[in-house]
């Protein structure tokens, strides 16, 4: 099975509100990270106000990535698959690794099972998660 990295996002409150309201499907990032297609992200609310997070935090897959074509050098855009909101248990997670691969696997078969998937996105993604 291809390995699937997982990335802890700060998200702010405006931006958080409109991931799940399905209202942005993409996230502009600092390519730092190595992000991939596949890679499962967990999006914590910070509030930049209060200097803290809020508690709430959602989790989704890396659709596409695009680094060229008018996007800033040192910069990725991605689109966000599969998004879903999570609880206060999931900011725990770096902490126990048994629970994240839980997450993950639950994340995976959800996100698989989704009728709305084009055939081509689906399979690179089961190819990605070895599942083919």
């Amino acid at each position: 099975m291809a390995t699937i990295n997982k990335h802890y996002l700060r998200i702010w409150p405006a931006f958080f509100e409109a991931v799940m309201r399905g209202k942005k499907l993409y996230e502009v990032r600092k390519d730092d990270r190595g992000f991939a297609t596949g890679d499962y992200l967990v999006l914590r609310e910070f509030d930049p106000v209060d200097d803290c997070y809020t508690g709430r935090c959602a989790s989704c897959f890396i659709g596409y990535i695009s680094r060229s074509a008018g996007v800033v050098g040192g910069y990725c855009v991605f689109s966000l698959l599969g998004v879903r909101e999570g609880d206060r248990n999931i900011l725990h997670l770096d902490d126990n690794y048994a629970s994240a691969d839980l997450e993950l696997d639950a994340a995976c078969a959800d996100i698989l099972n989704k009728q709305s998937w084009f055939s081509r996105g689906k399979s690179y993604l089961m190819r990605r998660l070895g599942l083919e």
